[in-house]
């Protein structure tokens, strides 16, 4: 009976190898390749289909331990880590090239940091949101622009962070510029946004929408481009074209952002005197889009079970976008309400971002605890596969000619093996 069919996590490449504890000196790591390399080459195996996938799994599992930092991810995070830090090693060699030497970071310094960034992050928008309440709230008259200063610091740091980015990447240049282009018109955005609510100038909301105006076309005029490039968005059958659904989604949405960003300073400025209801039916079609375009790529992974890590990870984030979608949602409504003076404060718009705020910092206390108690793992021991038993008495029995009484302690590494193929 198979009993032991699938090992502990973290201790599978060890089987592989027959090491009887975690904590192996380089020593004996390198000593129980040699010895089972000899031992399933193909080369001295001729008649056996199996010996291949064993020597490569051999080869697989002494190429993992015998690096300290493979080593290390395989102990703390076992397979599925080793498999993550690999994608990322691989995604940053295909992004930086030949300074991948010069410039990589490993997995566990990069989540530190996507970590604290991302904190960063989180916590002066909270900072923001609390100010703009307490603005809105007439708790305190600063100006827009004294609001808005977490907003100032964030950018600062983009910027310095994009330019240091540029200077290290040549291949993402284009698409770090691009990112570059599209913060700097929505801080000019900002600008001119502060300087007419302070009074610093005298401007139609019209023209503050200018810089909106200029990054709606550039994002149009590149998804157009990138719809020309990609022949599958059509589906041409002699004379008759049939346009798919990404190109209709894709003209709805271009659409109604054209004239969301174009109601918006109207009723501002008092040209249009509409209800914010029908101002804001656009941001509803927007949502609509966006959420069904989520439907359809959960149904799609739902589809095909998650075969692939790939296809796992596109069906969370699917996820992960209807529930976006359904937070927007919900931040509209409430936003609607208030400017239609059906609730009486502000607080109800403003809750949902802060309980999300907190909710966040949780989360992330959490896993960077997790994270800190898994990067130390302790030795361990190593279970015997299932048919060891059976097989001792033949294998201790068996005697290599080249490796000589060596053989006699291969067992366990054999069997091991085998389970492992």
């Amino acid at each position: 009976i198979d009993r032991m069919r699938d090992p502990p996590n973290g201790v599978r490449l060890y089987q592989t190898l027959g090491l009887p504890r975690t904590d192996a000196s380089a020593e004996e790591i390198k000593r129980a390749y040699r010895r089972l390399s000899l031992r399933h080459h193909p080369d001295r195996n001729p008649n056996d289909p199996m010996a291949t996938n064993r020597f490569q799994a051999v080869v697989l599992a002494y190429e993992v331990l015998s690096s300290l930092e493979k080593r290390h991810i395989y102990d703390s995070y076992g397979e599925q880590g080793l498999r993550l830090y690999e994608g990322y090693m691989a995604f940053i060699e295909a992004g930086a090239g030949a300074e991948v030497g010069k410039f990589a970071v490993q997995p566990l310094s990069m989540l530190a940091l996507l970590c604290c960034s991302t904190s960063l992050l989180v916590l002066l928008l909270t900072v923001t949101c609390v100010a703009i309440y307490a603005r809105l709230s007439h708790w305190f008259e600063a100006s827009l622009t004294m609001t808005f200063l977490p907003l100032w610091i964030l950018d600062a740091c983009s910027v310095g962070c994009m330019y240091m980015a540029l200077l290290r990447s040549r291949a993402t240049r284009p698409h770090l510029t691009a990112m570059l282009l599209k913060l700097v018109w929505c801080t000019a955005f900002l600008v001119m946004l502060c300087s007419v609510v302070d009074g610093v100038l005298q401007l139609r909301y019209i023209y503050v929408f200018v810089p909106v105006y200029i990054l709606e076309g550039t994002l149009v005029f590149r998804s157009i481009l990138n719809l020309r490039s990609k022949p599958y968005d059509t589906d041409r059958t002699g004379d008759s074209v049939r346009v798919r659904t990404p190109v209709v989604r894709f003209l709805l949405a271009a659409a109604a952002r054209a004239l969301l960003v174009l109601l918006v300073p109207l009723r501002l400025d008092g040209v249009v005197h509409c209800s914010w209801t029908l101002i804001l039916l656009p941001a509803w079609l927007l949502l609509v889009i966006e959420g069904a375009a989520a439907c359809s790529s959960a149904r799609g992974a739902a589809l095909s079970r998650g075969v692939t890590e790939r296809e796992a990870v596109d069906q969370n984030m699917a996820f992960l976008r209807i529930g976006a979608v359904v937070a927007l949602a919900w931040l509209l409504l409430t936003l609607l309400l208030r400017l239609e003076h059906v609730s009486t404060t502000w607080l109800s718009v403003f809750a949902p971002l802060f309980m999300a705020a907190a909710t966040y910092f949780c989360c992330c206390c959490c896993i960077c605890t997790l994270l800190v108690s898994a990067s130390d793992p302790k030795p361990r021991d190593v279970p015997p596969t299932n048919a060891s038993a059976s097989v001792k008495d033949t294998a201790r029995s068996e005697r290599d000619p080249l490796l000589g009484e060596a053989a006699c302690a291969s067992s366990y590494g054999s069997e091991g093996l085998a389970a492992e193929v």
